[in-house]
């Protein structure tokens, strides 16, 4: 059984009858609700009054053992004056603990979500948007990211393509939100190699540990092979030890990446040559 819980945010809560009504509507503080198909697109929103928003991506989060909607990331984004937008994944309403931001057959998530952010940038404000998630957040990160010339993507661990990774929690979310359709058959967006191979319009700063074998293997290696030409560019690592497996980097260092990035001001070039970003690859970084 799902649960929603809002309280847990202490934060007010507005709730709208359809995406229209959303844009139509001023965009204060707190939990915004939006009627999506069946359940919710649920947005949390910290309107700063800056001109820098950050949008933050959630990783994989079960809806059988956490209540929905699911924000995280408050600890990383207490910075003055910059917007946040905090967006929980529809596909949890679902019952699938993964869903990629993707959608599912009732609800094209990956075509209405840009529109809906596009209507929170201009009522924010917003001259300079970053993307930030892990894991499957760091998926969606890249993915919104595109379609936004000149932001910043900041991935963690990232899924750069949905059917590289573990086949029981993709098949789990094509029964859950696709009715079992076949995977060649999704009209959504799964390789993110083959996305931007046709343009590479935005920055990413990619953050890998270097303990993440899988991620390294069946989803970093192939991005840094398709895109080796652009380093430097368009954008650069950060790799470093931060613990077994699927880790993600200390919170502290999450928070000052964001906010060194806010400080550019949308100057991305600016941090993608500092020096804790590698400054070239061999063929020996991260097979």
């Amino acid at each position: 059984m799902i649960t929603r819980n809002f309280a847990r945010y202490g934060a007010p809560s507005y709730f709208y009858k359809n995406l229209e009504e959303f844009e139509n509507s001023d965009i204060p503080s707190g939990t915004h609700s939006i009627v999506y198909g069946d359940f919710f697109l649920d947005l949390l929103v910290e309107n700063r009054g800056g001109e820098t928003t950050i949008v933050i991506f959630h990783a994989a989060a079960d809806p059988a053992t956490t209540s929905l909607p699911v924000f995280v990331g408050q600890k990383i984004t207490d910075l003055p004056s910059t917007n946040v937008i905090f967006v929980s994944d529809p596909s949890l309403d679902l019952h699938t603990p993964i869903g990629w931001f993707s959608g599912d057959e009732k609800r094209p998530f990956q075509k209405d979500l840009p529109r809906v952010l596009k209507s929170c940038f201009d009522r924010l404000g917003s001259r300079n948007c970053i993307f930030q998630g892990c894991s499957a957040g760091g998926f969606a990160a890249l993915l919104y990211s595109h379609f936004f010339p000149n932001s910043l993507a900041i991935p963690v661990n990232p899924q750069t393509n949905i059917f590289n990774y573990h086949s029981n929690k993709v098949e789990q979310y094509l029964e859950s939100c696709w009715s079992g359709i076949s995977k060649d058959d999704l009209p959504i967006i799964s390789d993110l190699i083959g996305l931007y191979s046709n343009g590479f319009p935005n920055y990413v700063a990619y953050l890998q540990n270097k303990r993440d074998s899988f991620h390294i293997e069946k989803h970093y290696s192939h991005w840094k092979s398709a895109f080796i030409g652009e380093y430097g560019s368009n954008w650069k690592l950060l790799t470093e030890d931060w613990g077994e497996g699927h880790s993600a980097p200390p919170h502290f260092l999450q928070s000052a990446i964001l906010q060194y990035a806010v400080e550019a001001a949308g100057n991305w070039e600016t941090v993608l040559t500092d020096p804790i970003f590698d400054s070239s690859l061999s063929s020996t970084d991260l097979l």
